[in-house]
């Protein structure tokens, strides 16, 4: 009887727990819009308590070794209300992601996934156990210590809000890219998210821990579907550096991207979906497009690439 009722309150903890858990800030720049910047602002900041975010090397090329510290230039935390309290999820340079209590500061969790942490996660409930119902979809660096082009380049991983157990990771394939990493932020469609890698892939996956597979030892993502942001005639041009460095911004089912080459695309995420050149100005585009309150694209272009 005394076990039957334990469980009983188990249940009802966890579903409880379960109608508790909201994403206030779930994403880069807020919404799938990219277009979210707060609500009221306070009068006056002041300082109630500081936390270490630590320091982590990262690698550029096979023997340059850096250290950087902090968070990176996109990594905004998220902000997530969990039975009446609020957490910041936080990427670092040190390797970690964080859960830290907004109210004091203390970490509930750090999680290393093996490089600089630069962009910003994205919460989703996939439903199912608590352990893996909500997941942080997060970017990196390819991998400290990893060859960039002949090694493994685990650069996006899926993380257990609830834990901090990493469920999965996706080993982004070598292409003509010189990059590997992943600085964007996925977008959330239902029970589809969907992230344009550094190798040029725009990638549709299923973040659910329960549709994985194994690869080489480690659970990994159900990708439904990968297409390139760039062409074999951009090399004339770009050389390698033809990566996706910005996150997708939605529009009804459509995923717009601004990617490296010069274009931007826009990306389906149906069963039939690819993707189609909306605009193709040259440069190299590594913002991401807020949409405005009459639908338009803020598009900054960086003007390497472009004669004179």
């Amino acid at each position: 009887m005394k076990f039957l009722l334990f469980l009983l309150f188990l249940l009802f903890a966890i579903a409880t727990l379960h109608a508790q858990v909201k994403p206030l800030v779930g994403t880069y720049l807020g919404d799938n819009q990219r277009n979210f910047y707060g609500n009221v602002a306070p009068s006056k900041l002041n300082v109630k308590w500081r936390t270490p975010l630590g320091s982590g090397k990262t690698m550029f090329g096979t023997s340059d070794v850096r250290t950087w510290k902090g968070a990176g230039w996109t990594g905004q935390p998220l902000v997530i209300e969990e039975a009446g309290e609020l957490y910041l999820i936080q990427g670092t340079l040190s390797h970690h992601l964080k859960k830290i209590r907004a109210r004091d500061g203390k970490v509930i969790w750090s999680t290393s996934v093996g490089d600089v942490i630069k962009g910003t996660p994205t919460f989703i409930d996939v439903g199912g156990p608590v352990e893996t119902r909500y997941t942080l979809i997060v970017g990196s660096r390819s991998g400290f210590g990893q060859h960039w082009r002949n090694g493994t380049a685990h650069s996006l991983h899926g993380i257990s809000y609830t834990t901090g157990k990493i469920l999965w990771r996706h080993n982004s394939r070598a292409t003509a890219s010189n990059s590997r990493d992943c600085d964007a932020s996925a977008v959330v469609v239902g029970s589809k998210a969907a992230i344009p890698l550094e190798n040029g892939d725009f990638t549709i996956f299923s973040p659910d821990a329960r549709k994985t597979h194994i690869v080489g030892g480690f659970p990994a993502p159900k990708i439904s579907k990968q297409y390139p942001l760039f062409r074999d005639s951009d090399r004339e041009l770009y050389g390698s550096e033809l990566c996706c460095e910005s996150s997708p911004t939605m529009i009804g089912s459509t995923a717009y991207v601004a990617a490296g080459v010069g274009r931007v695309y826009a990306c389906g995420l149906g069963m039939f979906g690819g993707a189609r050149v909306k605009l193709d100005c040259g440069g190299d585009l590594n913002g991401t497009m807020p949409l405005t309150n009459d639908g338009q694209l803020l598009l900054g272009i960086e003007k390497q690439f472009i004669a004179g």
